[in-house]
């Protein structure tokens, strides 16, 4: 039996999903079994995860500004904008990073939340003018991220879910 502590896996119902989940994109879920915890190098994870996850809310917040500010001053048409130079490719490789470890440790549905985020951006378009939404919807899974991560740091197990959820299940 699975100690009381673990998360027990969700397949999300569509009217379960987080607001920030668009439904014309299609996301993986990691397999149910099988899978193993390493609880000796989790520590590691918390430590090298937390890091990364502070370089990963740094270039968000830049790549953010970078995009405004090219809007702003009429350098890049709106909506090119979201495509991003320097910092969206940081977000990028650090959400590889982190993919990378979480998985490294067993923390299958964590990386494939990981995985996923890295598919909205590959797939999330940014319509003219539409920034501030395009945005908003990318930190409400930079969000998702941090609290799944924290339910790590506080339960030493893996989150429910690979997707946002409406309501918390981390």
């Amino acid at each position: 039996p699975a100690s009381p502590a673990a998360t027990e896996p969700v397949e999300p119902g569509a009217d379960e999903l987080s607001w920030c989940v668009p439904r014309d994109i299609t996301f993986n879920f990691s397999t149910r079994g099988g899978s193993e915890l390493f609880q000796d190098f989790l520590d590691a994870f918390i430590e090298e995860a937390g890091t990364e996850l502070e370089k990963l809310e740094d270039n968000l917040g830049a790549w953010e500004r970078e995009a405004a500010g090219a809007v702003a001053s009429g350098a890049v048409a709106s909506g090119a904008a979201a495509s991003g130079g320097e910092a969206s490719k940081q977000v990028s490789r650090v959400l590889h990073t982190l993919k990378g470890i979480a998985k490294g440790v067993g923390l299958q549905r964590y990386g494939t939340l990981i995985h996923n985020f890295e598919t909205l951006l590959d797939r999330l378009p940014c319509e003219a003018g539409g920034e501030a939404h395009y945005f908003r919807i990318i930190n409400a899974w930079l969000d998702a991220t941090v609290r799944g991560y924290e339910h790590i740091q506080q339960t030493r197990n893996d989150v429910a879910s690979e997707l946002p959820l409406r309501f918390s299940l981390f």
